[in-house]
């Protein structure tokens, strides 16, 4: 028996109970920093939750990452609604990787997390988190890709509601993001009220547009975590190529100061 493997799941078990039990709780600042996804249809509630540990990794981590179980209810009766966290990366076993995880562990508070979700088309869900014992700084975001929708959850009472439009089943619509604050000083109108800026198309597929110049300034591109991507020099209308960029949400910086937000469908 691996004595270790045994340990390390019944710590982490047991924490997630003592968590999920005492929501209110003054002590549960003091245990390893976690995010704690909660989704509803109104009568049924699933959850997933994240831990974040220096000694874990993006991939599989035997006696930590725990698959889920199948959807019930709280009376025992099956239903078709369902959250699970799918692996960052792979870096043990290919099977692993395909696996649904309702408890993950990852190494730094900077993470984007693939969510795997089940629900039945018609319903209306909501989405919440409740996080214990992150950095200050560090923001809680939920990404529903299909809308190009970015939510913050990390206040308390904070959700997002979508009426789902098909079954779905599986990943690639909504991502859970934890970012640091200061990559995220951005203007949600995309105006700078002061100089008038305005930057578009938004969202776009191949380019961008700054428009309201007054001369050359530099820019940098950043993702939503804060990586360099582009950087260079524009004036007037020039376009900014962003054809080959990933989808996702961009932060445009000027030398100015100006922070816009874009995304690439």
């Amino acid at each position: 028996m691996n004595y270790n493997y045994l340990k390390s799941l019944i710590t982490l078990t047991c924490l997630s109970l003592f968590l999920i039990n005492n929501v209110n709780s003054q002590s549960v600042s003091t245990l390893h920093p976690n995010v704690y996804l909660s989704v509803t249809d109104g009568m049924n509630t699933r959850n997933a939750q994240v831990f974040f540990l220096e000694s874990s990794t993006f991939g599989f981590d035997n006696g930590y990452d725990s698959t889920r179980g199948p959807g019930t209810s709280p009376s025992g009766e099956s239903f078709n609604l369902g959250i699970y966290t799918k692996l960052v990366t792979d870096n043990r076993t290919g099977d692993k990787f395909d696996e649904d995880y309702s408890i993950q562990t990852v190494p730094n508070e900077s993470a984007i997390i693939a969510i795997g979700f089940d629900g039945s088309s018609g319903e209306e869900v909501t989405f919440s988190a409740i996080h214990y014992g992150l950095t200050a700084n560090i923001l809680v975001y939920l990404e529903d890709r299909e809308n190009n929708i970015f939510t913050d959850l990390s206040n308390s009472g904070s959700n997002y509601k979508v009426t789902l439009t098909s079954n779905l089943s599986g990943e690639g619509r909504f991502y859970l993001h934890t970012v640091e604050e200061l990559t995220l000083a951005i203007n949600d109108n995309i105006e700078a009220s002061r100089n008038k800026i305005v930057v578009q198309p938004n969202p776009t597929r191949d380019f961008i547009n700054i428009l309201g110049l007054a001369r050359m300034v530099n820019y940098t591109i950043y993702s939503f975590l804060g990586k360099k991507i582009k950087e260079g020099a524009v004036i007037g209308d020039e376009r900014i190529d962003v054809e080959n960029f990933d989808s996702g949400i961009y932060l445009l910086e000027l030398e100015e100061g100006n922070i816009f937000k874009f995304i690439k469908e």
